[in-house]
């Protein structure tokens, strides 16, 4: 098995770093308000250019680093270059926000203050340049870039083609075509950036043709292409048009929000406007076209590499197309069920189109090389449309080609809960610890936030939980485990954690008691029957427990549990203390259920917790 690195390479190559995307930028203008709930002192400062105030803050100390990489931001993006070194100075880190915000707002010589630093790359002014349509910022940037910097440049912006609106397509082609003159030359890898791209949520019903011709050059001269390359290629483009279709199915405006750019920028400057609505984003109709559209230009490039059967998706009409990936007309007004909504009836099967596409180049076009399914697989767990894939994979006979521990690293190190509880189905049993213990490091390292991690362990994915357990423990120590997990896992999991929760249900009892036996209000609960003076006391830790995903609790839940049964059955010989003690989770759940009035018990598992919540809601 490769070492653990080199496969979540794989991750970072494939498309987004959702990581940065969400915890990097999470004082993003737009969002920073929400985020903090006020603009800091400093970060004011560095917007209004009072250098003496900023330096002033930075003497007193205590300074947040989300508010030093903020005021960097502010600074960049109005030119103030003193300002921005002295943040720097103090210990301000996000220089890539400060070059995009140079690039956005046209400040040349914040850019080339950045560049010499050597720690931030050229292109993500590139970025805020071809986002601001800055002429002048482009011809700079073109002129001061290496050969390595005008290949990023030709990236981004074959990034953005799916992305901008009409107007803006112009420009961005403009752009190409300088960046090709000024020796730009990896069109392969603006490719793969473009197929990236095509997840992206803006109107592209007015402008596909002016946007394919720029993805047709991409692909026609992209002289060497490999046949591994190209599977790769058709693979990435319909997980992303997946993800696409679903997010039209969902109706999630939430989920436009971190997608108004392309999915290969999703790390976008934080001073874009927001995508406003939905339906301004895609006309009805508009992405089966748009989809059959690209996926012509592929194949039309790709007959002579992969297969003759690509012939058939050439320029074809939407009714052929259906009919050879054997989707059923979508159902009509009759046949809809009572109550949906009318608006929903003609998109029901739109996800279906990427899915069997994808089936199509898998079985009938050879389309399924190691490197091809494994970047398909890395997409989707960036895009978050894992299992689906996962599911076709499995009907072709296809994820066998690659190893499920590292693909359960992917799912687990993205937070793909569904996809985690569907490999751990598949994975064959008994365990073989020793690969799912590399995967389960591999996710604790290389991870955009332990919730994964922590799900992993509540199905007690080592089917032993003494084992599941030891290996929480073990990896807490470890030096690569993400700061943050490190964390989770010595305040849940650990024997420290079993003894907090046993002190606070000790605690909890003892003021619950006061609270009966004292209470001067008028609800006098002593006089209320038992199962209701333990409902008071216990619901919200039997309903947080049960909500809990698996079959393991954490092990500072399972002592409070412990803690509270133990009071709850003194005395009663129902249950001795030692029986209580050796209880797993459902039985535990059983004993306190017992206690509580009949109209409170719901089933163990009955809303299992996405993985946000899951790390958000402590007892």
């Amino acid at each position: 098995m490769a070492s653990r690195r080199d496969h979540m390479e794989g991750i970072h190559a494939a498309g987004t770093h959702l990581s940065k995307c969400r915890l990097k930028f999470a004082a993003a203008e737009g969002a920073y308000g929400t985020f903090m709930g006020h603009q800091s002192a400093v970060v004011e400062a560095a917007a209004q250019g009072a250098r003496r105030e900023v330096s002033r803050l930075l003497e007193s100390g205590n300074i947040p680093i989300q508010d030093l990489n903020y005021a960097i931001f502010q600074a960049a993006k109005r030119g103030h270059k003193y300002i921005l070194q002295t943040l720097i100075d103090a210990g301000g880190t996000d220089l890539d926000a400060a070059m995009e915000a140079a690039g956005w707002s046209g400040h040349m010589h914040i850019v080339d203050e950045l560049m010499l630093s050597g720690h931030v790359h050229i292109g993500r002014a590139f970025l805020g340049a071809m986002l601001a349509c800055r002429e002048d910022m482009i011809a700079h940037l073109i002129s001061v870039a290496d050969a390595d910097g005008l290949e990023s440049g030709l990236r981004v912006g074959a990034s953005l083609i799916w992305s901008r609106a009409p107007e803006e397509v112009d420009f961005l082609s403009h752009v190409i075509d300088r960046l090709v003159k000024a020796g730009a030359k990896t069109f392969e890898d603006a490719l793969l950036s473009s197929c990236n791209g095509t997840a992206i949520l803006h109107l592209n019903g007015r402008s596909i043709l002016q946007k394919s011709k720029i993805f047709d050059r991409l692909v026609s001269e992209s002289s060497n292409l490999t046949k591994d390359f190209y599977n790769s290629l058709l693979l990435q483009a319909c997980v992303c048009f997946l993800y696409r279709m679903t997010i039209l199915e969902a109706g999630d405006a939430a989920l436009v929000d971190h997608c108004d750019v392309s999915v290969f920028v999703c790390e976008s400057v934080p001073f874009l406007p927001k995508v406003k609505r939905m339906q301004h984003i895609l006309e009805s109709g508009t992405a089966t076209q748009d989809m059959l559209k690209i996926f012509s230009i592929l194949f039309r490039n790709g007959i002579g590499l992969i297969s003759s059967q690509l012939q058939a998706f050439v320029d074809v009409p939407i009714e052929k197309a259906r009919a050879l990936l054997q989707i059923g007309e979508p159902s009509q007004g009759g046949q809809q069920a009572a109550g949906a909504p009318s608006s929903r009836v003609c998109i029901e099967s739109r996800a279906e189109w990427p899915l069997k596409m994808m089936k199509y180049l898998l079985t009938q076009c050879g389309v399924n090389s190691e490197c091809a399914i494994e970047q398909a697989v890395a997409s989707s767990t960036h895009l978050g449309v894992m299992l689906p894939v996962l599911e076709l994979l499995v009907g072709c006979d296809c994820l066998a080609i690659t190893d499920p521990y590292v693909v359960l690293a992917f799912a687990t190190a993205f937070r793909q809960t569904a996809a985690i509880q569907y490999l751990l189905d598949i994975i064959p049993k008994p365990v073989n610890v020793r690969p799912m213990m590399e995967a389960f490091k591999t996710a604790a390292s290389e991870n955009i936030g332990p919730e994964g991690v922590l799900f992993l362990l509540h199905l007690n994915f080592l089917d032993d939980p003494k084992a599941t357990l030891r290996a929480a423990s073990m990896v807490a120590e470890l030096e690569d485990t993400t700061p943050d997990l490190k964390l989770w896992l010595r305040e849940e999991w650990s024997k420290e954690a079993y003894n907090a929760g046993v002190q606070t249900g000790s605690s909890h009892y003892l003021n619950l008691m006061r609270v009966i036996k004292r209470g001067q209000g008028r609800l006098c609960i002593r006089e209320l029957p038992a199962q209701l003076q333990a409902a008071i006391g216990y619901l919200p830790l039997y309903k947080d427990c049960c909500k809990t995903p698996g079959t393991l609790l954490s092990q500072r839940q399972k002592g409070e549990l412990v803690e509270a049964l133990c009071h709850l059955y003194r005395g009663s010989r129902k249950v001795s203390e030692a029986e209580i003690l050796r209880a797993d989770k459902a039985k535990l759940l059983l004993l306190l259920g017992a206690c509580l009035p009949e109209w409170s018990q719901i089933p163990a598992n009955s809303d299992v917790r996405t993985p946000m919540t899951l790390c958000n809601n402590r007892i």
